[in-house]
Parts: structure tokens; sequence; C-alpha cells
């Protein structure tokens, strides 16, 4: 009579290595795209620099601002479309056969993602900086240079996080991503519009207020901080990625739980 040997399952280590590494690989494409862009992006400001030689009014001043992080927050949004390539829900019954159970092993998944969003953030931020400082040696910028307060840096990786997090919950909760982030984004706008068409002044600045709000979205993510003549705020924007971080994170949370019963 033959029996039959069960390997124990792995530590969870073991299974966040893979998974990086694993990531790592199916990200190549896109790290390689994302290395021309920030390559395309030095040589226009290095062009521009150059041009500008000798001209006192069109001297350049290149540097991170808050609005800087429009760029990687997109890089955050996409990402899980392409952590996730050709493994919408459908196609994900292979996370029978692991020895990981599913919720476990989706979230580790997304949390591999997530670190090669960070570095990706990194190598964003040294780029910004290190581009600045040749773009000034070029042209002998002189004039005042921006300064960007501590917190400011912070932006990047907040706003790309978030970003992250409600991208991945629509790619691993649906079949038909896009779908629902074009039909949150039409019904958003739409809601507005009847708002503001049957003059219901409260709940127009209500609905409006998700986005733009003291708390919006624009807060958390596109480093809009601006409270009118008061500069930037960041106790707006602690308090605003805290919520929305939060909302994210209770978001991937009920996909994974959802996904991991079915």
């Amino acid at each position: 009579m033959t029996t039959i040997a069960l390997h124990p399952a792995p530590r969870w280590k073991t299974v966040a290595k893979e998974q990086i590494s694993a990531v790592g690989v199916a990200l190549r494409t896109e790290s390689i795209l994302f290395l021309c862009a920030l390559g395309l992006i030095a040589v226009l400001a290095i062009i521009n620099a150059v041009r500008a030689i000798g001209h006192v009014h069109n001297q350049s001043d290149f540097g991170f601002g808050p609005a800087g992080t429009i760029p990687i927050t997109l890089v955050g949004f996409v990402l899980p479309f392409s952590v996730w390539r050709s493994e919408d829900p459908a196609r994900r019954s292979y996370h029978w056969a692991m020895p990981a159970a599913r919720a476990p092993h989706t979230l580790t998944k997304t949390a591999a993602g997530w670190l090669w969003l960070m570095a990706a953030v990194v190598t964003y931020l040294v780029f910004i900086v290190v581009l600045g400082q040749v773009v000034a040696h070029i042209d002998g910028y002189g004039g005042p240079q921006h300064h960007v307060p501590a917190w400011q840096w912070v932006l990047p990786f907040t706003s790309a996080t978030i970003a992250y997090l409600l991208g991945s919950t629509t790619v691993i909760a649906s079949d038909h991503p896009w779908r629902w982030i074009m039909g949150v984004i039409v019904a958003y706008a739409v809601t507005l519009m009847v708002f503001n068409e049957l003059g219901w002044d409260g709940a127009t600045r209500a609905w409006d207020g998700i986005v733009n709000g003291y708390h919006g979205l624009r807060a958390a993510i596109f480093g809009d901080v601006r409270v009118r003549h008061e500069g930037a705020s960041a106790a707006r924007w602690i308090s605003a990625t805290a919520i929305w971080g939060a909302l994210g994170a209770l978001m991937l949370a009920g996909a994974l739980l959802r996904r991991g019963d079915e």
C-alpha cells in the first residue's frame, strides 16, 4: 500500500519572495517604457536648457513640486493592470492549485506590485532632482529656487499608493475594470450636472467636494493642497490622505474577501 506524501505549505516569506520576483519579471516591458519616458523628458529638458543659454527671460527652472506627483500617480493607477495582466477573475482559477490560501496569495501579489511601484517612485524623484541640477548647470540659472517643504517629498509615495489601491480594487474585483472606472467617472459627472441644473447648491457642493473638497481626492492624490491664499497645507494633505488611503484599503479588502469566497 502506497502513501501520498504531502509537502508542507511554504512559509509566507518564501511566497512573498517568489511573488516579488515574478511580478518584477512580468513588469519588464513596463519598466523599459518607464525608463524610456524619463529619458525622453531628460532629452527635452536639456535641449530646452541649451536653447535658453544667453536668454535671461527664457532660462529654465526645472524642479520638483506638488504637480510633479501627477505622472507617478497615473503610473500607480495603471500598474495593477500590468500586475494582473491576463489574470482577470475569470482566469484566476489557478489560485486553487497554489500552496497558499487565495486571499493571502492575491494580497501578496498586490503587495509585490506596490513594492515595485515604490521603487519607481524613488527612481522618479532621483531623476527629477538630478535633472534639475543638470539643467541649472547648463543654463546657469541663478534665480531663486523653489523651496519644497519636506512633507511634499512624501506626496508621490502616498498619491501613487492611493491610486494603486483604487486601481487594484477594480482589477481584482471585476472582469471588466475599465467599464467600472468609466462608469464611475460618468456617473459622478452626470450627477454633478443634474444637481447643478436643479439648483441644489448644497448637494452640488457636497458632491463636488468628493473630488475638490477640503478632504477631496485631489488633495490626497494630485497634491492639490492650496487653501486659497494660505499656500500649501500639510494638515489638509495628511487628513485627506488618511481618509482616502483608508477607503482604498477597505475597498481592496472587500474585493479580496469577495474573491476569496468564490
